[in-house]
């Protein structure tokens, strides 16, 4: 099945104990069971992994978009059962304890309790989209899965709070909510390699890549797995974050929406890092819907949809804007500005640093004198950082790449 699908595919089957019953099974991405070689217990796997200097968030924004309060209680009891994971063994998958909840249910509310759950809770990287239910009168039983059994999943959860835990050492206290974005993404790609290949030497899908496991413990993943690590990693350093499915470019993706001093922002990790610029990195609806499309909102059990989002029409943290050095005109005082930009990023080991074009300039002509016909300034600002890069690592003018984005006024430059 293609990366990023969701199919609805309801069967009739039964389970023991359930005898003249019916009972359905949903079905979506389909992860076979994939084993390494560590077994452990749980009690000596885990680390503490909330070890931040700053206060935790508890990512509740699928949770608050459900439908209703009884998919709400619903969606407390999956909390109370995920982690206990049973011996029975059902269509390539281990059964987890089943969640049972009052109230009035529709095929279509558990499809959306599920994948508010899932997005929540990135840390439960071993509940998959396939469950099993039933909605007799009056409430709802509902049954996930895991591709692993208890003892995979105690190993794998304290690798995963291992690399959490390394990862929040290197965060700085003090950090604007900006700076903890942009650090814990930096620390996310040193980590991670994004991974095209997604099946087993047989064929099968492995479950690893589509995880905050995959990215941060195992160092590989998709597109889910960044978003869902991002998500995870914001939470530990106090900022709100979202999951977001549509597509990039026609493909299924998912990237991320996360508060910033109070607005929210699209995040495309899976963009920033496999494309090494930062056009994706806090931008509007608007800017965002350029080159990606957003999955229906409230679509709930069709093949892809999003929970109730907010809306992103901020602009203050946009990284160009907040982050990016400032060109009002091609001057000494800008040269200068750029030189220390360039010599600040290669002797911080970054290989990208971003431009701003004020307004009163025009954009295309000031990223044509920038970067084309001979370019004399750039080639000034680049002798400039050289200097300063004495007895260091030198930029090769003729590596320079860069990406203009002009509905941002931003340009990316990467220097090697």
């Amino acid at each position: 099945m293609r990366k990023g699908s969701r199919v609805l595919a309801v069967i009739l089957c039964g389970l023991v104990g359930l005898s003249g019953m019916w009972l359905y099974r949903s079905g979506r991405f389909p992860f076979p069971f994939h084993r390494d070689t560590i077994t452990v217990s749980r009690a000596e796997s885990r680390v503490n992994a909330n070890q931040s200097p700053y206060t935790q968030v508890t990512q509740r924004g699928c949770y608050d978009s459900l439908p209703s309060d009884d998919c709400r209680r619903l969606y407390d009891a999956v909390d109370g059962v995920v982690d206990h994971i049973t011996d029975a063994y059902e269509d390539g998958y281990y059964l987890l304890e089943a969640a049972e909840a009052e109230g009035t249910f529709t095929e279509e509310d558990l499809s959306a309790v599920v994948e508010a759950y899932r997005a929540d809770h990135p840390e439960k990287f071993w509940v998959v989209s396939t469950y099993w239910y039933m909605l007799p009168d009056g409430g709802a039983w509902l049954q996930l899965a895991s591709p692993i059994d208890s003892s995979m999943r105690d190993a794998c959860e304290g690798l995963l709070d291992s690399a959490v835990a390394e990862i929040l050492q290197k965060v700085p206290a003090g950090l604007s909510e900006l700076d903890r974005e942009a650090a814990i993404f930096g620390l996310l790609a040193d980590r991670c390699t994004y991974q095209d290949d997604t099946t087993t030497d047989s064929g099968e899908q492995d479950w690893v890549p589509f995880t905050a496991y995959g990215a941060l413990a195992s160092g590989r993943a998709v597109c889910e797995g960044y978003a869902r690590a991002m998500e995870l990693l914001c939470g530990k350093v106090g900022l709100s974050c979202r999951i977001v499915r549509g597509t990039a470019d026609g493909v299924g993706h998912m990237w991320n929406l996360v508060r910033i001093d109070g607005a929210w922002y699209h995040f495309d990790a899976t963009g920033i890092d496999t494309g090494r610029h930062v056009a994706y990195f806090n931008v509007t609806d608007a800017v965002i819907a350029e080159d990606h499309t957003l999955d229906p909102v409230g679509a709930y059990g069709t093949r892809a949809f999003n929970l109730p989002l907010p809306a992103a029409d901020a602009t203050a943290a946009n990284y160009f804007l907040a982050r990016g050095v400032h060109i009002a005109a091609l001057d000494d005082d800008t040269a200068h500005a750029v030189a220390q930009a360039m010599a600040d990023a290669v002797a911080g080991g970054q290989e990208v640093f971003a431009l701003y074009i004020e307004e009163g300039l025009d954009f295309a002509d000031t990223v044509e004198k920038l970067f084309q016909g001979g370019s004399y300034f750039l080639g000034d600002c680049v002798q400039r950082a050289n200097t300063a890069l004495d007895g260091e690592e030198q930029i090769d003018y003729a590596a320079i790449r860069y990406v203009p984005c002009e509905s941002q006024r931003g340009v990316s430059v990467r220097l090697r």
